[in-house]
């Protein structure tokens, strides 16, 4: 058995009894981070077991040692924080397991974009998770203008260094959009803001702690009225 299991991006009452018991019967964790993952199981009581770190940087390399373990016995998959497969390489795990036709089944956990789709208040009915916008201006600008026309919301993640210079790049590209911006989702220090990118940009430059955090964003580019 292969658990794919959600894991709280903030506020640790979002972790699910179900997720809490898959930890428990999992005999091999495929962690993210081991260092955030396993201050999680010491706050929820998961026994001790062996680990697999398991990110973009050694995904292919560990390939052998997840066969190995899926077919010692059960074995799950979290990440930092939110549901594996979201901008992580989960996907190998779960390819894996296909192949040795293993049973795969998702625990359902908290999710940095539907929250914020969910808090923008766009009326979306079809949306594009692009994951981290590109670093550079070049691919930036290519990314907003391929979407700007179409009838669909993007939502994206966002490095607090970076999105001033993101925000006023979307300007630049489509002045009147409606962006929806939140950080710091379901902690202590939760906060959002919704406008066009300059209005984005004035509150982000009004107070220091206003880009502390990771970002998660949501475009409306059908709402450019």
């Amino acid at each position: 058995m292969l658990y794919i299991i959600g894991t709280p991006i903030g506020n640790l009452h979002d972790m699910s009894p179900r997720a809490i018991a898959s930890l428990k019967e999992a005999n091999t964790i495929l962690m993210e981070s081991p260092q955030d993952s396993l201050r999680l199981l010491d706050i929820f009581e998961i026994p001790k077991k062996p680990i697999i770190k398991y990110n973009d940087a050694n995904a292919k390399q560990v390939i052998p040692k997840i066969r190995e373990a899926l077919q010692r016995g059960t074995v799950a998959l979290i990440t930092s924080a939110g549901m594996p497969g979201v901008s992580d390489p989960g996907f190998h795990a779960v390819q894996v397991a296909r192949e040795l036709h293993i049973e795969v089944q998702v625990i359902p956990g908290p999710s940095a974009v539907t929250s914020a789709i969910a808090l923008s208040g766009m009326p979306i009915y079809d949306f594009a998770f692009v994951g981290f916008l590109p670093r550079t201006e070049g691919k930036l600008k290519k990314l907003f203008e391929g979407y700007k026309n179409r009838e669909q919301a993007v939502v994206f993640f966002e490095s607090p260094f970076r999105i001033q210079k993101s925000m006023k790049i979307l300007e630049a590209v489509v002045p009147n959009v409606r962006v929806f911006l939140a950080k710091e989702l379901t902690k202590k220090f939760e906060s959002s803001v919704y406008g066009t990118p300059k209005e984005i940009n004035t509150w982000l430059g009004e107070k220091r702690e206003h880009t502390k955090g990771e970002f998660v964003g949501v475009i409306g580019f059908h709402l450019t009225n």
